[in-house]
């Protein structure tokens, strides 16, 4: 089915679900305040006509039934806070599709402030990539998300997440769910790293003579409560040994309160990873990265019964909340000190535990983040490896705009040491094409589709030069910015490092000469390092470097035909040096006489 009609489908049929909810919660409220009003009717007929007889249980029947009401009416308004977050979920998608959408979250301040490309080329941002593909509200996904675009994978890697993103992509129904599941949640679940670092935290040890005397204690008061009753010892002695008890679970109840209050705040985080670890079990899993990562008896058999175990802990915390059961439960059979042991046996088990499920849960919300993305975009093509470094591309479109506002181009660069340089006149296209070439490379290195029709290639680094500004703060000029940038290219090959190098106009900030005479000598030092990658300039003349690197370089561009004083621009790449140039027309046009 189409996405767009997917969604919209979707989204109408929640909406009729929603509002076949909200009658149903509507009764039901009307239900309940007539049993409760009957409920009082039957107490006052009952006192003053005294029918308590049969009347008693009528009530009681009633009261449950009350009580029922108001349960089925909790689990009823979770439900319909669901059903609207499938319908602002599909709803969005809708939008996103359409190209009507609004920005929410464009991961900005994930942005490494020294990056390679990720400014140049639009990863991060409003309408940015990050946005396009991100469809989780937890920080950490966020991050691993952003990780993901801002380094290649290895080919090992790309495999797995290409055949992640793949099943995914067939099964749009419980990404759905997942979705949902993480933003109903979201609030609670960002709040989890304290207990990550309480589980991986040190214990602290009970020193062993205290242990002993909690489980000696409860059997001597057991043998002296027999004595009391049999009139051999003076009840005085269990009230001293109570005394005693309570003053020794004194020394861990500081610390175990420390420990309830942490836990008890996080009750819900727990209760939600059960939630998302039962959605994770119930889904038979044919792709190997989800079903090994996640495995379906791993899950069922030692994740969720070991985060049940530490709810059950946190219930029985519970009991210190009641001053009674408290002083009662320790003074007896120090409750206090076999609860602490317990827990920190519990804790020195699963320590990782907590950064294993935080872990996995960031790394499926990226992965379904990128499900869904390759579910919307049914016409784009995963890339195929090539044995050798190559970027053969058919159809190559922009990924961040709407189909019918891309022009396909196609792409070949075979093998290192290559390099394109395009030429062209303003507006033709020319900085649209790096980052089209830039960002479908970034897609791939993450392992996910690209918009093109055919495309193989070898991951590779990608580097940029093409968004560059002064820096006030350090009183660097624009030119002097570019430099180092530039510079730092060169280091890197100069380590060895494998580049994909994308210039766009460089040196701008010099003089045309020295612009056109230091852009040929950074062209031809990257080729000695074997650097493959694109340069597009304003500068006809760098086209001739193709003239001394025959093998090497190769001459596209981007024509601009001017009919009746108008710009028609193709936005087709063509071979060899562009031949119109358009900046005095554009000039004339503004009023500026030449």
């Amino acid at each position: 089915m189409n996405p767009y009609d997917y969604y919209a489908n979707r989204q109408e049929e929640k909406e009729e679900e929603l509002s076949s909810l909200k009658k149903k919660s509507a009764w039901i409220s009307r239900l309940r305040l007539f049993i409760f009003l009957l409920i009082v009717g039957l107490i006052y007929a009952a006192l003053k006509w005294s029918f308590l007889s049969w009347g008693l249980w009528v009530i009681i029947a009633l009261v449950l039934l009350f009580l029922w009401f108001i349960y089925y009416h909790i689990g009823l308004k979770k439900l319909i806070a669901r059903v609207k977050a499938h319908i602002d979920l599909n709803r969005e998608e809708v939008e996103r599709l359409s190209g009507c959408w609004s920005p929410v979250y464009g991961g900005e301040d994930l942005m490494p402030e020294h990056h390679g490309y990720a400014r140049d080329l639009d990863v991060f941002g409003d309408f940015s990539l990050f946005e396009h593909v991100n469809r989780s509200p937890l920080v950490r996904s966020r991050q691993v998300l952003a990780e993901r675009l801002l380094s290649p994978a290895d080919i090992t890697d790309l495999q797995h997440l290409t055949s992640a993103y793949k099943a995914l992509s067939l099964d749009i129904e419980w990404c759905q769910q997942w979705i949902v599941a993480t933003r109903l949640s979201s609030d609670k679940m960002d709040n989890s790293q304290e207990i990550a670092d309480w589980m991986s935290s040190e214990s602290f040890k009970l020193p062993m003579w205290l242990k002993i005397i909690s489980w000696v204690s409860p059997i001597f008061f057991i043998c002296l409560t027999i004595g009391v009753a049999l009139n051999l010892i003076h009840y005085s002695v269990l009230v001293y040994l109570f005394v005693f008890n309570l003053i020794i679970s004194g020394l861990v109840a500081k610390k175990l309160g420390k420990v309830y209050q942490l836990l008890n705040d996080k009750s819900q985080v727990i209760s939600e990873w059960v939630n998302l670890f039962y959605l994770l079990a119930k889904k038979k899993w044919a792709d190997p990265i989800m079903s090994g990562h996640l495995d379906r008896h791993t899950i069922q058999e030692h994740t969720i019964p070991r985060l049940k175990q530490l709810l059950r802990f946190i219930e029985l915390l519970d009991a210190k909340n009641n001053i009674l059961v408290s002083v009662g439960l320790n003074g007896l059979l120090f409750y206090d000190v076999h609860l602490y042991t317990a827990l920190e046996r519990w804790k020195g088990k699963h320590s990782n535990l907590a950064k294993d499920i935080l872990h996995s849960i960031a790394d499926i919300d990226v992965n379904v983040a990128f499900g869904v993305f390759t579910f919307n975009r049914p016409d784009w093509v995963f890339p195929s490896i090539s044995e050798n470094f190559a970027i053969n591309a058919k159809g190559l479109g922009h990924p961040l705009l709407n189909a019918s506002d891309s022009i396909k181009s196609d792409m070949d660069i075979d093998g290192f040491g290559r390099m394109h340089i395009i030429t062209g006149s303003n507006m033709s296209g020319k900085s649209t094409w790096l980052r089209t070439v830039g960002l479908n490379l970034v897609l791939a290195n993450a392992g996910a589709p690209v918009c093109a029709h055919s495309f193989q290639y070898r991951p590779i680094d990608i580097v940029c030069s093409m968004r560059i500004s002064d820096n006030l703060a350090k009183g660097e000029s624009t030119f002097y910015v570019e430099l180092k940038r530039l510079k730092n290219i060169l280091n890197r090959l100069q380590d060895g490092d494998r580049l994909f190098v994308i210039l766009d106009e460089i040196l701008r900030g010099t003089n045309s000469k020295d612009k056109l005479i230091g852009s040929k000598a950074f062209v031809s030092q990257i080729l000695q390092y074997n650097a493959a990658g694109m340069v597009a300039t304003h500068d006809l003349e760098l086209g001739e470097l193709e003239n001394d690197y025959p093998s090497q370089i190769q001459n596209f561009s981007f024509e601009v035909e001017i009919k009746d004083q108008q710009f028609m621009f193709d936005y087709k790449i063509k071979h060899g040096i562009c031949k119109t140039l358009n900046a005095s027309e554009l000039m004339q046009k503004m009023g500026i006489k030449i």
